[in-house]
Parts: structure tokens; C-alpha cells; sequence
């Protein structure tokens, strides 16, 4: 450990709190679940799902690439830059807030919070940025203890207060409570980081910097906001359609469907720099054969993971949303097409044709409502998690086919064969859809399980000198770099 690069500490670590904070938010489903209603905790999602579409335009979403950018670009003034874009957001929010206001009744009618909530809202707002916007900056500097440490304490801060505060409310009030406790660690880590900021920027602000991020991210805003739709419209959809309680099913599962993105993501932050250098390279085909490898590898603990769906709901939620189940195979198998897109979306950024994002995320995002308002009125909440599967589709089939245009484009020559992808997919949507519909066999799902695990074993040592020759073929091209 002590041997290895800092910038391979700082990507350890940053995973490694990744998990920790994934693992605990998923260890606390199950307290929260049990502790409030349905109807309660349905509530609590959508005021989650309002916070993520309001922090689109107060965030003006300066803490995502620009701000990297930001950093690189600036980088003999990162704190002024850090605490430039911080007042830039608090603008943002301050001005939304004052908007809310003139419109206050609209306001709380279109979302269905109360006005209270609103104003909660605001405040966890005002905070959420700073930490963000201090953790970035800290990697730049590879200072991943600091990184650490203040994770962590607003990992474990937020479920700690979350119980207390619901233990100890009302048993109809357990959802304000559940937001409330969330806000004020929140805001008590975000403020402290504000101030560290403000110090640390030596309280100036720099028109210039904002005048960059802004012009840089107003060609983006539409894809945030299309990305964002895609993944918080089906929550407000199913309680403009369905109800409260029907959120809080679709919550569970869908939350738990994404789990596999910690895997997913993982992967993506290894092979990137990998990725860039075999392009660099021009090695097409043997970018195709990793991608094509990986998404095998992901789809075998996915499978796995979708037939004990029933059980992962059961030991989540209890039996009361044992419905759910029935969302996780269609979310958990979207997970492909994220790793897929994503890495597609990579090549695009790497020849500089990045406007091609922000339609196909208008497309999908317009799609999701479209089939969203067709199917929960015909089938329920349950059809969400399929309209998710067919976004995410779409959203991987158009990156697919403009990466290609581009390689052809420019070398007359393939990545991906379209047969393959085609192949890959078909199978994944009969095991997907097969499995769910032995939903109430465990013994042959439990069958199904132990052939996947068998097959992993057998051929263990192909898996294992696949992964070997990656991560060497890794190694040559970060040592020829």
C-alpha cells in the first residue's frame, strides 16, 4: 500500500467511500421502511426527487465537469475559483428561492410539498454544494484523507439524525421528520465547508470565473435536465397517477435495481484512462473486445442479482412491498446500457462531438414521459421500471450508432459490431423477463443460480487470465504514457 502512486490512493479511497456510503444508505432502507408508512416514505422520495430537479437550476450544475475543468484551467487560483463558483450557486438558489415566493401557491401545488417543506428544501440547497465543490478540489491536491474524513461524517450523520428524529416523531409526521434530519446534517456539514471556502478563497469573488462556467454550461443545462427527467420524472408520475404509497414501492426497488451501478462505475473509472490511450493508439478492435468483455462480466452478478430480487425487497421493506420486486429486473438491467452509453459517450468526448448528448438526452428524456403517462395508467407503477429499460435503450443505441459514424468517419473502420450488441441485448432481455416470471419458484430460481455459479468456476481461469491480460495491457499503456 505504501509503495503504490498517491493518485492511485486517492481513486482507492474515493471507491472505497463510495461503497461505504452506498452500502449505508442501503442498510438504512430497511429501518426507514419499517418505521414509516407507506404513504410517509412515498413523500419522502418526492421531496428527494424535487430537491434533484431544483438543484439543476440553483447548482446551474457548476460542480460537474466544468468545475474540473475549472480547476485545470484556473489551477494558479483553485480556491478563488472553489469559492467563485460557490457564490455563483448561492445567487442561483437565493434567486429560485424569491421565485418560489412570488408563486408560492403554484409552487406548492405543482409539487404537493407544503410550504414549510419548500423552504426545507431551499436550505438543504443553500449547503449541498460546498462540500462537493471542497472534496473536488482536495483530489486535485490528492489530500484523499481529508476527502475521507469529511465523508464519512456526513455519511454516518445523515442516517444517525434520520432515526432519532423519526423515533422520536409523530407516527404521521415520520416523513417530515426523515426530511428535516436530512437537511440539518446537511447543512451543518455544508456550512462548515462554506466557511472553509470563504477562508480559503480569501472571501473574493471573481466575475470571470462565473462568466467561464455559466457560457460553458448553458449549451448542457438541457442534457442535466433531460438526464435528471429520466430518473426523478417516473417517481413524480407514478404520485401524479398513482399514489404516495406506489412512489415508496417503486423507491425500494429502484434504489435497490442501482446498486449495481456501484459496480458499473467502478469499472468505467478504471478503464478510462485506458480507454483514451488505446484510442490514442487506434486500437478499435481491441477496445470492442474489452467493452464487449465487461458487459458479459456485468451482466452474470446482474442476473444473479435479479433473481433474488424477491428476497432483496423482502429483506429491505418487509412483506408489505413485496410488488416491488417486479421493478427490479428491468432497472438493475438498465445498468448495461449506463455502462455501455457512458463509455460510447467517452469516445464522442474524445474527438470533441459532444453536442450529440444533449439531443439524445432530450430524446429519452421526452420518451420517459410520453410512455410513462401511456403505461402507469394502464399497468401501474410497475411499468416505470420497463419505460426506464427502454430509455436507458435508447439512450445506448443512439450513442452506439453516432460513435460509429464518427470512427467511420474518420478511419473507415468499426468499434462494435452491431450483431454482437444485438446478441447481447436479446439475451438480457429474455433472462431478464424469464427470471421475473419465476418470481414465485424459488426452487428453480435458486437452480438457475447455482448453473451461473457452477459455470463461473469452471471457467475461472479463462475469467482469470481475461482479467489479467486487462489490467497488463492497462499497466503497458499507463507506462508508455
Amino acid at each position: 500500500y505504501h509503495d503504490i502512486p498517491v493518485q492511485a490512493k486517492l481513486a482507492m479511497w474515493i471507491l472505497i467511500c463510495t461503497v461505504i456510503q452506498k452500502g449505508i444508505s442501503l442498510i438504512t432502507v430497511p429501518v426507514f421502511t419499517r418505521l414509516m408508512d407507506t404513504t410517509e416514505y412515498g413523500k419522502v422520495s418526492i421531496y428527494f426527487s424535487w430537491v434533484n430537479i431544483a438543484s439543476i437550476i440553483t447548482s446551474f450544475k457548476l460542480n460537474a465537469g466544468v468545475y474540473n475543468k475549472g480547476l485545470s484551467k484556473f489551477k494558479e487560483d483553485r480556491d478563488g475559483y472553489c469559492l467563485s463558483m460557490q457564490y455563483t450557486t448561492t445567487f442561483f438558489t437565493v434567486a429560485l428561492l424569491f421565485v418560489c415566493l412570488i408563486f408560492r401557491d403554484a409552487v406548492c401545488s405543482l409539487t404537493e410539498l407544503s410550504f414549510g417543506l419548500i423552504l426545507l428544501m431551499f436550505v438543504e440547497l443553500l449547503f449541498n454544494t460546498s462540500m462537493g465543490f471542497w472534496t473536488v478540489k482536495k483530489q486535485y491536491e490528492f489530500k484523499y484523507k481529508q476527502i475521507v474524513a469529511g465523508t464519512l461524517v456526513l455519511t454516518f450523520l445523515n442516517p444517525l439524525l434520520g432515526v432519532l428524529f423519526v423515533v422520536n416523531a409523530p407516527y404521521e409526521q415520520r416523513g417530515t421528520a426523515r426530511i428535516l434530519s436530512t437537511v440539518l446534517a446537511i447543512s451543518l456539514v455544508g456550512l462548515f465547508f462554506y466557511i472553509i471556502n470563504m477562508k480559503q478563497g480569501k472571501y473574493k469573488y471573481k466575475f470571470a470565473y462565473t462568466k467561464f462556467a455559466v457560457l460553458f454550461n448553458i449549451p448542457l443545462i438541457p442534457h442535466y435536465f433531460s438526464e435528471y427527467i429520466l430518473n426523478q420524472s417516473d417517481r413524480i408520475m407514478i404520485q401524479k397517477l398513482c399514489s404516495y404509497s406506489s412512489v415508496a414501492f417503486y423507491s425500494v426497488a429502484y434504489n435497490a435495481g442501482m446498486l449495481m451501478t456501484i459496480l458499473t462505475s467502478s469499472i468505467n473509472q478504471a478503464i478510462t484512462p485506458w480507454l483514451y490511450q488505446s484510442l490514442d493508439k487506434k486500437e478499435f478492435e481491441k477496445i470492442g473486445k474489452v467493452l464487449m468483455a465487461l458487459s458479459v462480466a456485468i451482466l452474470i452478478p446482474m442476473l444473479i442479482f435479479i433473481a433474488l430480487a424477491p428476497e432483496a425487497v423482502l429483506i429491505l421493506a418487509g412483506r408489505e412491498y413485496s410488488s416491488a420486486a417486479y421493478v427490479i429486473p428491468p432497472v438493475a438491467g438498465s445498468v448495461v446500457f449506463l455502462f455501455l452509453y457512458t463509455n460510447f459517450a467517452n469516445v464522442e468526448f474524445y474527438y470533441d462531438c459532444n453536442n450529440f448528448t444533449m439531443y439524445i438526452s432530450m430524446i429519452g428524456a421526452f420518451l420517459n414521459i410520453v410512455l410513462n403517462f401511456i403505461f402507469i395508467k394502464l399497468f401501474g407503477y410497475i411499468a416505470a421500471g420497463y419505460t426506464t429499460f427502454v430509455c436507458y435503450f435508447v439512450y445506448c443505441a443512439g450513442h452506439y450508432l453516432f460513435m460509429e459514424h464518427i470512427i467511420w468517419r474518420k478511419f473507415k473502420k468499426h468499434l462494435i459490431d452491431w450483431k454482437k450488441l444485438f446478441g447481447l441485448f436479446s439475451i438480457m432481455v429474455i433472462l431478464m423477463v424469464g427470471m421475473s416470471l419465476l418470481y414465485n419458484s424459488m426452487a428453480i430460481r435458486y437452480g438457475v443460480i447455482l448453473v451461473i455459479v457452477c459455470c463461473v468456476i469452471l471457467k475461472r481461469q479463462v475469467i482469470i487470465k481475461s482479467f489479467n491480460d486487462f489490467l497488463q495491457m492497462r499497466e503497458k499503456k499507463t507506462n508508455e504514457n
